[in-house]
């Protein structure tokens, strides 16, 4: 939050491949793949056959610690959004959720190491493919910058959806 505030007039210029301009997105909307790689390391570290045979729930353990993550992070980011009165705090706290569901569903189905850069492609790719005729299209949400509340719901389903397939599903590999 603090690195995007700073760094708010920061642009990322991605070429449009469908026509148009480039899309200037904010730096500060790909930042929250910094965090999701710094969690992807943690979460990569451990020993998939010992957190598969113990006792303890793991996987419920490192659901709730996402949770309440993203709790905090979404109430802080709404917080300073208030108070500092900049609205794309609350679009990197989309991001975050969105691009932590992403990864974590990719983590289930391809292992660590390449969910933790799933995101950063994805963001990649919707600038790519994400616009056409000026317009951001809803499934590159990671490009909004304002508070499109239709871009929050993909997000937020990536984010359900990759939380509760991580508590069922181990991910491939540890590695």
């Amino acid at each position: 939050m603090l690195l995007a505030s700073i760094g708010r007039g920061l642009q990322l210029p991605l070429p449009s491949f469908l026509g148009g301009d480039l899309i200037a997105s904010p730096l500060a909307l790909i930042l929250p793949a910094a965090w999701w790689l710094l969690l992807a390391q943690a979460f990569s570290q451990g020993d998939p056959w010992l957190e598969q045979t113990a006792l303890r729930p793991i996987r419920y353990f490192d659901a709730g610690l996402l949770l309440g993550i993203s709790a905090i992070l979404v109430g802080l980011a709404w917080l300073l959004a208030s108070v500092l009165d900049q609205p794309l705090l609350l679009a990197i706290a989309r991001n975050s959720l969105g691009f932590m569901g992403l990864g974590l569903l990719a983590a289930r189905l391809f292992g660590w190491q390449t969910a933790a850069l799933i995101p950063i492609a994805f963001h990649l790719l919707s600038g790519f493919f994400g616009q056409r005729a000026g317009q951001i299209m809803l499934w590159a949400w990671s490009l909004q910058p304002n508070l499109n509340l239709a871009s929050w719901l993909p997000a937020l389903s990536l984010w359900i959806i990759g939380l509760v397939w991580s508590v069922f599903q181990p991910a491939r590999n540890a590695g």
